[in-house]
Parts: structure tokens; sequence; C-alpha cells
């Protein structure tokens, strides 16, 4: 998405704001899909041995599945915080100039998956990176990962408490998640 927003706006706050608008729309959808989910697992998947090595399932006598856990809602799983991070620096210098490339030869680089743009693509992987020490980059980290955490966390699941959290832990699947994610503009 960030390739299309890039293409609609022309200064870097409108660009962040629209990313942080589809941010909020995947995370709604994904609560949506969630509590079907979780609504469907406790209609037709009942987990009885679970729900006998849970604590608080039997003393309420309330099956796992439809929340008989004490604590018992919900997770999204947040992946690419750095390169959203690195990417959202990129952009910002390409808005600000500091970049010395146009949107449009940006853009068009992405679309291309970087094929006949080498030196773009060298160029952005030289620009700052999150995690070693520029605010600037750590900053932009800071400000999409808790607007994102802010927007899971007031979202509510179907089952039991009905909370939900965000997680970063998918370290196995980023391989296989990038196998179907277009180039970044961190050069990725």
């Amino acid at each position: 998405t960030m390739q299309a927003e890039l293409g609609s706006t022309d200064d870097f706050n409108t660009f962040l704001a629209l990313y942080k608008a589809d941010i909020r729309r995947q995370i709604q959808m994904m609560a949506a899909e969630l509590a079907v989910n979780q609504e469907v697992k406790a209609v037709y998947r009942p987990q009885m041995i679970r729900t006998l090595f849970i604590r608080d399932c039997l003393e309420r006598a309330v099956e796992y599945n439809r929340g008989g856990a004490r604590y018992n809602g919900g997770v999204i799983n947040v992946a690419g915080i750095a390169n959203v991070a690195n990417s959202l620096h990129a952009i910002r210098a390409m808005f600000d100039g500091s970049l010395g490339v146009d949107r449009e030869r940006l853009v068009a680089a992405l679309g291309a998956d970087f094929r006949g743009s080498e030196d773009l693509r060298r160029q952005l992987l030289d620009l700052p990176k999150f995690c070693n020490n520029v605010p600037a980059v750590d900053a932009l980290a800071r400000d999409v990962v808790d607007f994102t955490f802010a927007e899971i966390t007031s979202r509510r699941c179907w089952r039991g408490n009905g909370f939900l959290i965000p997680s970063t832990i998918m370290f196995v699947t980023y391989v296989a998640q990038g196998l179907d994610i277009d180039a970044t503009p961190d050069g990725r």
C-alpha cells in the first residue's frame, strides 16, 4: 500500500496520515476476521482436552474456545517494523529532497522491483536504518508502532474477555511472507 499512497500525495505528513489510515483499516479487518474465527472454533471445534488443563475453564463450566479461561482474548501479529521505519525514512528523504530522487522515479523503481534501478536501490540501502542510533528513524518506528499497537488494543474480539494484544514474535514466518511482498522504499 505504500507504493499506491506514495503516488497519491505531495508531502510526507499527508503520506504518513494515509499510511496510518490504511493500518487502521487493516487492523479493523483482522479484528473482524479473528472474531469470526473465534466464534467458529467455539461452535465447531471445541477443545475439551485443552479445556481440562486451562485454569478457570472447569470452574466456570465454559469450554476454552468459548472463552472459559480467565485471560482469553486474541492476538494480532505485527511484522516488518524495521522495513516500515526504514521505508518511511526513505520516503521522507524523497519528499524533503535529501534523497535527490523524485516520486515518479521511486514509484517506478518499486514497481519494477528495482530492475534497472540498482543505483537507486544502493542509495536507499545506504540511508540510515532503524536501531542504529539514528533518532529520526527510530522516532518513525516508535510513532508507527505506538499507533499500530493502540489501534489493536482499542479493538475487541469475540472470545472471553474480548481483549486484543499485539505480538511481534514472527521470526519463523519472515522468509515465507517476504516472498509475497513487493519491493519496499528501504531498498528491500
